[in-house]
């Protein structure tokens, strides 16, 4: 069963941090795994932590839903979609307990099992530098991708900003970087924008060669893998390494700059 998750975040300059304890949930039917049923878990996990560590600021969100055809017959998952303006980030956190147990839900003849995780998070609250008069809205041509076919970005802005984007890799194992600059690149070095409608690729004459082309990920036994891109706007321009090997490494490097807001947004590769 393929699924997909959009996170949305918004982060800035560094303040103080507060630990809490918390528990996230998540029901799933028969044709999930366990292991992506309690992972939907801790992700609900997460955005808790991040509500009560901020005072209770709640978390927007949306729904989407996804299906597959097996044999003739048509399965779905509808998944909620996280969208939050929160100023705080899990810095550090340990998982404290996980449980799953089998529910009965009226009115369905699927099995259906719910999965709870206890986390001890850290939260970092974050004191905001970059006005409510920025502000972006990130779209791509699609979610779900296949070996082969082509990402494209469409970015909304009010007001001119620099633009450095990442792409985050968390299936990778813990030898390899993680986290890899996507953009600029050799084929699009200018990332000042000053325009209110940025598509990428570029395709002006200096970057027409620029392609975002999708590829699964050798050596992974799974039929479909999640992926990020981590958008990083900013008034002045940064300078950042090529790659990261975690992700709280890159957000280490921006926390030290004023003026920032961050942007995730994920999407899926499926298995041919």
């Amino acid at each position: 069963m393929n699924k997909y998750l959009i996170i949305l975040i918004f982060i800035t300059c560094s303040a103080f941090a507060e630990t809490v304890t918390v528990t996230g949930t998540h029901t799933y039917s028969e044709n999930v795994s366990t292991k992506d049923g309690c992972d939907w878990a801790r992700k609900d996990a997460f955005i808790k932590a991040k509500e009560q560590a901020l005072g209770g600021k709640k978390f927007r969100s949306e729904e989407t839903e996804m299906c597959n055809e097996v044999d003739g017959k048509t399965s779905c998952v509808r998944n909620k979609l996280f969208l939050s303006e929160s100023i705080g980030e899990i810095t550090d956190y340990d998982e404290i307990k996980k449980e799953t147990d089998e529910i009965n839900l009226e009115g369905s003849n699927e099995e259906f099992y719910i999965c709870k995780i206890t986390i001890k998070a850290n939260v970092e609250k974050l004191s905001e530098t970059l006005d409510s008069s920025y502000d972006f809205n990130i779209s791509f041509n699609r979610l779900n991708f296949r070996e082969g076919e082509n990402l494209k970005i469409d970015i909304k802005l009010s007001k001119p900003i620099y633009l450095n984007i990442f792409q985050w890799v968390p299936y990778e194992n813990k030898k390899k970087s993680k986290i890899y600059k996507f953009f600029p690149n050799p084929f699009e070095k200018n990332n000042y924008i000053e325009t209110k409608n940025l598509s990428l690729p570029l395709t002006d004459t200096h970057s027409k060669k620029a392609k975002y082309v999708i590829e699964f990920p050798k050596n992974i036994d799974k039929d479909r893998v999640d992926e990020w891109l981590i958008f990083i706007f900013s008034k002045e321009n940064i300078d950042f390494f090529p790659d990261y090997p975690r992700r709280e490494d890159l957000i280490k490097e921006y926390m030290r700059e004023k003026s920032v807001k961050l942007m995730y947004k994920g999407y899926t590769i499926i298995k041919e």
